[in-house]
């Protein structure tokens, strides 16, 4: 495979990945992919557009590595960080479509032993969409002191109390 079909494959997929977590988030609030408007599509839009950023130069290291004759086994880590984007992206369109419904999301936990400082510290926390939205903080981002990249937690719709004082402040 050359490494303009390999450009051209990864981007499919992420792009078919995207639609489908994107679409995924949105039911789990109770919208349907018939009810997007073009901006909400194009909100979508933008987050795939953010990921072919990386797709060309993901595809030229391998291609280089393989010119040079060395191991691309240590790119396979970083199709796995891709596949996690299914989850950044999922999550985004929750918050992104309960934005204004006063919908509560709590952070929850991946199924990890250890967890960042960030993500230990909102583990648990219950807060209404905008204000998560505000905050910035989102699994899978690399903002978290993990930098998102194997970070399994999630923003799950709740219906737990939203927790007083709100999401906390993390330096």
């Amino acid at each position: 495979m050359s490494e303009s079909e390999f450009v051209d494959d990864l981007a499919d997929l992420v792009e078919k990945q995207f639609i489908r977590a994107w679409n995924e988030g949105a039911r789990d609030v109770g919208v349907s992919p018939e009810q997007m408007t073009d901006i909400d599509l194009q909100e979508r839009d933008d987050l795939i557009l953010e990921q072919y950023n990386y797709i060309e130069n993901y595809a030229a290291e391998i291609a280089q590595a393989s010119r040079d004759g060395t191991s691309v086994a240590q790119y396979q880590a970083r199709a796995d960080m891709w596949a996690n984007r299914y989850n950044e992206a999922r999550d985004s369109a929750r918050i992104y479509f309960s934005r204004g419904t006063g919908e509560l999301f709590e952070w929850v936990l991946g199924p990890r032993n250890e967890h960042c400082r960030h993500c230990g510290t909102l583990a648990g926390i219950v807060a209404r969409a905008d204000e998560w939205d505000a905050s910035g903080y989102r699994p899978q981002s690399e903002d978290l002191e993990c930098r998102g990249f194997n970070c399994l937690c999630e923003l799950q719709p709740s219906d737990k109390p939203r927790t007083e004082g709100g999401i906390p402040y993390i330096e």
